[in-house]
């Protein structure tokens, strides 16, 4: 009969001085920041090689028409999109969102286990916490992500590169 969540209000304006910090982490925060969303389109439009974006979901595309945009980009480039997320065969949202972006050209790999999520290209690299969706997270709620140093990027690539290469 205790309670252990406290709920708050909280007062954040665009003059709130950590949404205009700028720093290797990026995040959204509601309305008054997605400089984690802008970090992940802008990586992946100005990619001059192969992406590899791993997410746990693919959903609500239609309201990422930048991201979109972005792939797109890289396709018309010559390049390849490799796309590894969780396979949900089951959830109709995700279907929808996976068969947009292979239509788009993008190549889709699949594993039940996969949570991970993170972008690279040859130029910059990330990690963080926010699903490919649209409707939550990417452009409001709460995400983080940070922007990886060179060796780093070392280490994910290979981690990407074997959850493709062994996706059933």
């Amino acid at each position: 009969n205790k309670q252990f969540i406290v709920s708050r209000k909280q007062n954040i304006s665009e003059n709130t001085e950590i949404l205009k910090t700028k720093t290797k982490l990026k995040f959204t925060l509601e309305d008054y920041q997605q400089s984690l969303y802008e970090e992940i389109v802008n990586t992946i439009a100005n990619a001059t090689g192969d992406v590899l974006l791993s997410t746990y979901s693919i959903v609500g595309l239609n309201k990422l028409p930048e991201l979109i945009s972005a792939v797109k980009s890289v396709i018309k480039k010559g390049y390849s999109v490799y796309v590894f997320s969780r396979g949900m065969n089951y959830r109709e949202d995700h279907l929808e969102g996976c068969t947009l972006l292979a239509n788009l050209g993008c190549k889709i790999y699949g594993d039940i286990f996969n949570h991970s999520k993170g972008v690279i290209t040859p130029e910059q690299s990330m990690i963080f916490t926010a699903n490919i969706d649209g409707n939550h997270g990417l452009k409001n709620g709460f995400e983080v992500g940070v922007i990886l140093e060179n060796d780093q990027t070392i280490n994910l690539k290979s981690f990407i590169e074997w959850q493709i290469s062994t996706a059933p």
